[in-house]
């Protein structure tokens, strides 16, 4: 694609309470990915974070007239990304968490199954562990992402019906995420607001609307795993 021909992409973080160095971490391989695609947008939404004094500095260091950082009070992820919703101006949408580490060849492996399946609503990414090392703990999580990626959404993906696009790293169709968010940020369960499910909810959306979603295990990105259990 030429660069005037590049979709417009528009990823968003929610941030909350994120250790300094990892959020660091994150927004530097966001750069790298701004510096390198045309057309893209990282917009970064502060939850009312508790540790925003710390926080500031690194949104200070990244802020930029592509990477563009907000500020919002605490009301949960949903509420978050909802923010961004409202503000992405790309066709598509990337959602991630606050300690995803993104690269240039995941975002576009995500994107070129998307352009090349006109009814292909949502794409999820593989999803590995960055700190595996550290301890049993985050070695057998790793070992788990590697089932519920390479096993569970593979399969399902044959069928056009992947049950769930990772929080972590997937791609929506901008379009359909307009049809669908009003119902995303107001799903209840027994009368009380859902705060948890949040991607399973949101693929379940596309799929409500007719579109196929699906899994490319080559869209690799990384995340930090819990070190304690607690």
């Amino acid at each position: 694609l030429k660069n005037k021909e590049f979709p417009k992409i528009s990823i968003i973080y929610p941030i909350h309470n994120e250790k300094p160095d990892i959020l660091d971490d994150v927004l530097l391989k966001a750069k790298e990915c701004l510096d390198l695609i045309p057309n893209l947008e990282a917009i970064v939404v502060d939850d009312g974070s508790d540790n925003i004094a710390e926080l500031e500095k690194v949104y200070d260091e990244y802020r930029s007239d592509n990477l563009k950082i907000f500020y919002k009070n605490n009301s949960g992820k949903r509420e978050t990304q909802y923010f961004g919703f409202q503000i992405a101006k790309g066709e598509y949408i990337i959602t991630v968490d606050s300690d995803t580490l993104i690269n240039v060849d995941g975002i576009y492996t995500l994107l070129y199954m998307m352009l090349t399946h006109d009814n292909m609503g949502a794409v999820t990414g593989e999803v590995r562990v960055e700190n595996k090392d550290h301890n049993l703990l985050t070695t057998l999580v790793n070992y788990r992402y590697w089932l519920a990626f390479n096993l569970e959404r593979a399969a399902q993906s044959f069928t056009g019906t992947m049950l769930c696009c990772a929080g972590p790293f997937s791609i929506y169709r901008k379009d359909i995420i307009d049809q669908v968010k009003e119902g995303y940020i107001n799903q209840t369960f027994l009368g009380k607001r859902c705060t948890y499910g949040d991607d399973r909810h949101l693929t379940n959306l596309v799929l409500a609307q007719c579109y196929y979603t699906g899994y490319q295990h080559d869209a690799i990105c990384t995340t930090y795993a819990p070190t304690i259990i607690g």
